[in-house]
């Protein structure tokens, strides 16, 4: 007897059995790893192949970053959803997703309304999805990233289901890391690659514009961001404007001021080190300020922030940001440091060069001004004076007698005040009792003959100075004095002055300070004459700083440090 098999009907097909579209999504996989080493085509690939085969409705891979112990979602089944998802960076420890990473063991959600460790669930409802499995995705002793699959019902594994999962968990952990070690090393000849480009254009270029404008496109390039932007510190108002970015701005930053403590900036110039936040908007550590508005029309989500460093000063800050979710790594905050850096050997070339040109300048203008000074002196005093001694002689040469007295006693009276005149003005040129006896006795004659040739009264104070200094300390001291007193008498219309100078083993310091009408010391410093330069400049020559603080109405107080090392003994022996 024959039995009858059963009819099938029409237009339908069988579904698959599980073993084979479970084998299916395994091959797939083992395919994956041989043949793509493309990160986010192998995790999009592993959240389909982990949908069909554990028959999920929705299916993310999230990658772990150790150091940050944060996760950040790459890849979904449905690409669709990717923007949608409400948290895209979660981190160690938190929800469900957090758990399985910090704990590193599955974690099982059967009713996301009821269990605590869900997040989203009305985002999730909304979709019909209650229940999700949270898988950790380890190689060897590192954590990868979790798998998180979520459907309507709860997932039921067995032993069958169970195999297939850690089959497959060991596959996708291959694939990814295969992958992961392929992105790193392109990335590395990339990173080398601009890098080199900048040293080169660094070394090449002193256009400051080029070289920084590079540098911010190194930024976003190395650090994968959506934008980079450098702000530097402003000469005339001291405050941090943005200059540079690489992607036009939604709303215009020229009324933007980066003020210390308050944004990321802010807190990077406080503290003078690299910041990160994956949620600029909900990081309880950021005061928002003016910056809000800013932050909101930009769409910025993440930002990572470098300073630009000129020894302990910070004179620029440098930033790369995201307008999604995610979190930036270790590596990016070491390519951003590292980007800084150049960007500050480029800004001091830059002001290098800037003060070569100045100082060439100032230069010039100085010698021609002694120059004239010395001219006028040659041609209107001592010119003038011998002419007047060669007529006396020829009135002597034609007298007779006691008519003779006269003119030679006027001519060797006049021959008196040229002598003091020669000696005045070299005397004006170099005190020669400056290399024989110091910087106190010198400063005593200087500041008791300037009293004598103005309307200004100078007092002198000093303390541990006696000793003697470096030849190139004692000059520069020197020479601030005398520029600040002849701009005093000049300009200040003051009457009385004070220099104080105190020595200690390591540091000198100067003080000049006038009861005159004062300046604008920005206004000045925008245009700088070549005295106001020419004191920095001898100042910062000898890893010194000189200040300059005044105001209309209330005097200037000039100040210098300078390190004081001790004159060698040759020359300490002369004092």
């Amino acid at each position: 007897m024959r039995v009858a098999r059963p009819q099938r009907r029409p237009g339908r097909v069988a579904p698959p059995s599980r073993s084979v579209s479970s084998t299916g999504a395994l091959l797939k996989l083992n395919l994956l790893v041989a043949s793509s080493l493309d990160v986010a085509t192998v995790l999009r690939e592993i959240a389909r192949a982990a949908a069909t085969l554990m028959e999920a409705k929705l299916v993310g891979v999230w990658v772990a970053d150790e150091r940050a112990r944060m996760l950040e979602l790459r890849a979904l089944s449905d690409d669709r959803l990717l923007d949608e998802l409400p948290n895209r960076v979660m981190p160690f420890g938190h929800g469900a997703l957090g758990r399985a990473a910090l704990e590193r063991r599955r974690v099982v959600i059967d009713d996301a309304e009821r269990d605590e460790r869900a997040t989203s669930v009305e985002w999730f409802k909304a979709r019909g999805i209650t229940a999700a499995m949270v898988v950790p995705i380890t190689f060897h002793d590192s954590l990868l990233g979790v798998l998180a699959l979520a459907r309507g019902a709860p997932f039921r594994i067995d032993q069958e289901a169970e195999e297939l999962l850690d089959g497959f968990i060991a596959q996708s952990a291959i694939a990814l890391r295969h992958a992961q070690l392929y992105e790193v090393a392109g990335r590395r000849q990339r990173e080398a690659e601009v890098l080199a480009g900048l040293v080169r254009g660094i070394n090449g270029s002193l256009d400051l514009d080029t070289v920084l404008q590079h540098v911010a496109e190194g930024a976003q390039e190395l650090c994968q961001a959506d934008t980079a932007r450098i702000a530097l510190r402003d000469a005339e108002s001291d405050v941090f404007v943005f200059r540079y970015w690489t992607r036009a701005w939604r709303r215009d930053p020229k009324d933007l001021r980066i003020e210390p403590g308050i944004g990321l900036g802010g807190l990077v110039l406080s503290t003078g080190r690299p910041m990160r936040t994956d949620d600029w908007a909900n990081d309880a550590r950021i005061r928002q300020g003016q910056y809000r508005e800013v932050v909101e029309a930009e769409g910025t989500v993440a930002i990572l922030v470098a300073p630009v460093r000129l020894g302990d000063r910070v004179e620029g800050l440098l930033y790369a940001t995201s307008h999604t979710p995610r979190v930036f790594s270790d590596r990016d905050e070491e390519l951003l440091v590292e980007l800084a850096d150049h960007a500050a050997i480029a800004i001091g070339n830059a002001q290098l060069y800037a003060r070569t040109v100045s100082l060439s300048r100032g230069l010039v203008e100085a010698q021609e001004t002694e120059r004239r000074s010395i001219a006028h002196e040659l041609h209107d005093q001592i010119g003038q004076d011998l002419t007047a001694i060669k007529l006396l002689l020829r009135r002597a040469a034609r007298a007779d007698g006691d008519a003779r007295r006269v003119p030679e006693a006027d001519a060797l009276s006049l021959v008196d005040d040229l002598i003091d005149r020669v000696r005045g003005l070299s005397l004006d040129l170099r005190p020669p009792m400056l290399d024989d006896l110091g910087l106190v006795p010198t400063l005593t004659w200087f500041l008791r003959r300037y009293g004598t040739r103005t309307a200004v009264r100078v007092a002198f104070a000093h303390e541990g100075a006696e000793r003697r200094f470096e030849r190139a300390t004692e000059t520069a001291i020197f020479r601030i004095v005398q520029e600040a007193l002849t701009n005093v008498a000049r300009h200040a219309t003051a009457t009385e002055a004070t220099v104080r100078l105190r020595a200690d083993e390591a540091a000198l310091s100067l003080e000049i300070e006038d009861n005159g009408c004062g300046f604008d010391v920005a206004r000045a410093g925008a245009r700088p004459t070549a005295g106001l330069a020419g004191m920095r400049d001898r100042a910062r020559w000898l890893r010194g700083r000189l200040v300059i603080d005044s105001a209309p109405g209330r005097g200037t107080r000039v100040r210098a440090d300078l390190p004081a090392p001790a004159a060698e003994p040759c020359r300490a022996g002369r004092a």
